[in-house]
């Protein structure tokens, strides 16, 4: 019986596929390492139990502050006006009331 050796057998092992890997690592990426840690523009999302509207987070002034949405709107209106802390969670109570 044969030793098989560790590792990922499925990386990429034709020179093609190397070259690529160089292009990525010498910049050459449509992707920057800070696109996958810049925080997201809105956040999360929750549909209200009727199933009529959805709420979710974006900025306002630097702070997380919380927005609603009727589905299939493309308009959304502030809930909280927070300057100085921040939301940092919210709750749908009921399909009116959101805690």
């Amino acid at each position: 019986m044969q030793n098989q050796l560790p590792g990922n057998t499925t990386l990429p092992s034709n020179p093609e596929e190397i070259e690529q890997l160089i292009q990525l690592i010498n910049g050459q990426s449509k992707y920057e390492v800070e696109d996958f840690f810049k925080k997201p523009q809105q956040t999360a999302y929750k549909i209200s139990p009727d199933g009529k509207y959805f709420a979710f987070m974006k900025p306002y002034q630097r702070r997380q502050n919380i927005f609603i949405q009727s589905i299939g709107s493309p308009d959304s209106k502030q809930l909280t006006f927070e300057k100085e802390r921040g939301v940092s969670a919210y709750m749908w109570k009921g399909n009116d009331t959101i805690i």
